[in-house]
């Protein structure tokens, strides 16, 4: 019988940053699939319109998947949004 390894998953260590300029918002969450793979999802759209898009990349690692969520928060200072909290 084959053991199967269960993936660990660290909660604790789940971010979301939520940006905003105007009436358009960008938010990125940091986050474990269900295999333990570490996700940056990246959502962005209009406050009054209402559509949005969505984006996701898998890294192996939390310190990747980090410093990618780092890369976009420096990105959206960049083009003048606000962190809101």
């Amino acid at each position: 019988m084959a053991t199967e390894v269960l993936p660990t998953y660290q909660m604790e260590l789940w971010q979301t940053h939520r940006w905003q300029r105007g009436a358009r918002y960008y938010i990125c969450r940091l986050e474990q699939d269900l295999f333990g793979r570490w996700l940056v999802s990246s959502e962005w759209g209009g406050l009054r319109v209402g559509r949005r898009r969505l984006r996701e990349e898998v890294y192996e690692s939390y310190e990747l998947a980090c410093d990618r969520l780092m890369q976009l928060n420096r990105r959206r200072l960049q083009r003048q949004y606000q962190r809101v909290f």
